[in-house]
């Protein structure tokens, strides 16, 4: 069932029946006024409306493994309309992906930011640093979507993309070290962690401070004391992203020696290309002094 979402929607309501989509899910926190909270069928086409916040939204769609072939976010609301988090930034992006399908389309307004804080977070290299790799600009025809048709369409100039998922790549899987170190979003992996460690990103607090079965620390030294006071009676396994130290060889040690001493798998996921090198140099240098 080809699948579309679109994040911010607005109230008004909107023809689709030109759409190459099944099902439509239109998601924005104001349907509450109109209290719109329901699924319909129109024309064949399964109407989905979700009256709350994105995140709220996320987690029903991955709790009912709803997969999307198209993303859309034009005038998402970002602080005058109470959106804390930009609908196409780095955070938000990584968390979106498991309810992605391999391949799909992604619509947005890059304009929307204006000259804000956040205009790099959604530009083209956002997306390079994202789970997925973009296979090229596509016409907004090509993507089944009648532009004219979306609300706010009018306001801002749209550029839509096709993207393929990124696969995970092991860079080091020892069973023996209960340690790993992969190539991909550790969000794909979510479901199966029992803690995340996350360096936190202050631009992007009210978003962060939502998720949960996190520990936040900040850029620089890993937070060893952290790990030591989880619950290992509750923690088997644990994912971390990169906190970019200039002590990277002597904490990865503790870290493994961590996983080792108390039978827990710890993974260090990351998706930047220079992390990659990176990671491989000192995880030699790791083992080496083992």
């Amino acid at each position: 069932m080809k699948t579309l979402a679109y994040f911010g929607c607005g109230i008004e309501t909107m023809d689709f029946s030109d759409f190459q989509y099944d099902r439509i899910i239109l998601i924005d926190y104001h349907l509450k006024i109109l209290n719109k909270n329901f699924e319909e069928v129109i024309e064949n086409k399964i109407i989905i409306k979700m009256a709350c916040a994105a995140l709220d939204a996320l987690a029903i769609l991955k709790q009912k493994n709803i997969k999307l072939d198209c993303y859309i976010s034009i005038n998402e609301g970002l602080r005058d309309g109470y959106g804390d988090y930009p609908l196409n930034g780095s955070y938000f992006l990584s968390y979106l992906a498991p309810v992605l399908n391999d391949t799909y389309y992604h619509i947005y307004a890059p304009r929307y930011y204006g000259k804000t804080d956040i205009t790099p977070l959604c530009n083209k290299k956002n997306f390079n640093n994202s789970s997925f790799n973009i296979l090229g600009p596509v016409s907004i025809e090509a993507t089944g979507v009648i532009a004219s048709k979306l609300n706010n369409c009018e306001n801002f100039p749209l550029k839509s993309y096709l993207l393929q998922r990124r696969r995970d790549i092991v860079v080091f899987d020892d069973p023996n070290a209960n340690f790993k170190i992969i190539y991909g979003n550790i969000w794909a992996h979510e479901p199966d962690l029992d803690v995340l460690f996350l360096t936190l990103n202050k631009k992007y607090s009210p978003f962060l401070k939502q998720l949960k079965k996190i520990e936040w620390f900040e850029k620089g030294v890993f937070p060893y004391d952290k790990l030591e006071n989880l619950n290992m009676k509750e923690v088997k396994k644990i994912g971390i992203i990169p906190w970019y130290s200039i002590n990277y060889i002597e904490e990865l040690k503790k870290i493994m020696e961590f996983a080792e001493k108390n039978s827990i798998e710890i993974t260090l996921f990351f998706v930047d290309k220079n992390d990659q090198i990176l990671f491989e140099n000192i995880l030699q240098n790791t083992l080496l002094k083992i």
